[in-house]
């Protein structure tokens, strides 16, 4: 891919991630609700516990922590699963019956939607172990690459729920990420570089207290397609030369002719350049996961 391709896929992840639909939560008192709640449990309760730590002893903050912070960390974590959850479910829907797009999420057990986000938690926790491993890096290099991973990682959170909900299986999902490596890039860029200012519990209260509102965002959010990069070519060529060139034209060749000429750009810049068209961040991942279905297979065979 070329420069110019990578960064406009960058800047439309940045956009994206900052570009909430209101109507979700005016519109729905399900969201309302589940939108309270979060920031009631993360914001108040568990951010607002741990700002409280400065008041306490060197021989009393062990025990605050073992029994109020811990236990309201996993506490809150559980809730969001399912509040989030609820909140997307919801606004997915609203978002179909605006674009007249007959789709009904189909009704999940509460067993099988603990089992999909136990599993969905765990290709996190494998991602993660990545990320600790990079961060040995000697120099700086750790720091950079562990920054860069934690954006496609905070990505890959916001937009699972969408995964989920278009049913594409573990593999697929992770060939989408890869595949868009720019683009989830500059969507977790942002909050990436928010959280990176506070570190340990703060961090992931305040993670835990935005994360409804870019699961709403990711509603709407995707890639851009070809069509959305042909407009921001044809923003950019209106002060290029091409368009002094095209003059002569009438406007319906001209658009024509216009159209044509970036699209043969646009597919040229995805096959020729030295910015690689995908990038594995999600190898580590992929192998266990492709190692645990092997095994899998087996011992089904075996039974």
């Amino acid at each position: 891919m070329s420069l110019d391709f990578t960064f406009n896929s960058f800047l439309c992840g940045v956009l994206d991630s900052v570009r909430i639909n209101p109507s979700y939560i005016t519109e729905s008192p399900m969201i309302r609700l589940r939108c309270a709640q979060c920031l009631g449990v993360n914001g108040l309760l568990f951010l607002g516990s741990t700002l409280l730590q400065g008041y306490f002893s060197s021989l009393l903050l062990p025990l605050y922590y073992l029994f109020w912070i811990f236990p309201l960390y996993v506490l809150s974590m559980v809730l969001s699963l399912f509040w989030i959850q609820d909140i997307f479910d919801e606004a997915y829907e609203i978002s179909n019956k605006k674009r007249e797009v007959k789709v009904k999420l189909a009704k999940i057990s509460f067993f099988d939607t603990a089992a999909n986000m136990i599993f969905r938690k765990g290709i996190i926790i494998i991602y993660m172990i990545q990320v600790m491993i990079v961060s040995y890096l000697p120099l700086y290099i750790g720091d950079v690459c562990s920054v860069i991973l934690f954006c496609w990682l905070y990505s890959y959170n916001c937009f699972e729920y969408k995964i989920f909900a278009l049913r594409l299986n573990t593999m697929e999902s992770i060939q989408v990420f890869e595949t868009n490596w720019a683009y989830y890039f500059g969507f977790g860029f942002i909050f990436t570089i928010l959280l990176y200012m506070y570190p340990g519990l703060v961090n992931s209260g305040i993670f835990a207290l935005f994360f409804p509102f870019l699961v709403l965002v990711s509603v709407e959010a995707s890639p851009p397609s070809n069509q959305k990069l042909l407009e921001m070519l044809n923003a950019k060529m209106e002060k290029s030369k091409i368009k002094k060139s095209l003059s002569v034209f009438s406007s319906t060749v001209k658009q024509e002719f216009s159209d044509t000429y970036l699209i043969r750009k646009m597919i040229k810049q995805k096959e020729t350049g030295l910015i690689p068209s995908r990038i594995q961040m999600f190898w580590l991942p992929r192998k266990v996961y492709s190692f645990l279905i092997v095994k899998m297979q087996k011992f089904t065979t075996i039974e």
